[in-house]
């Protein structure tokens, strides 16, 4: 899969997250801090092989609007 990246966390520097992809079939990919086992306990339905991150609201509005 090759991913474009879209948006960054201009504070992360050069490396590190919170980042958005788009993928070339048309699909996200978001890069994030992974959650603690806590925060992870809420989500539903979560199957073997799926996780979650955290990224900030304002990264994934950057990344729409380069999709727009």
């Amino acid at each position: 899969m090759k991913l474009t990246l879209l948006a960054k966390d201009v504070e992360s520097g050069k490396a590190g997250c919170p980042s958005v992809y788009l993928a070339d079939d048309g699909s996200l990919v978001i890069q994030g801090h992974l959650l603690d086992s806590a925060t992870e306990g809420n989500l539903l339905d979560v199957l073997p092989g799926e996780g979650a991150v955290h990224i900030d609201p304002n990264i994934v509005r950057a990344a729409l609007a380069q999709l727009m």
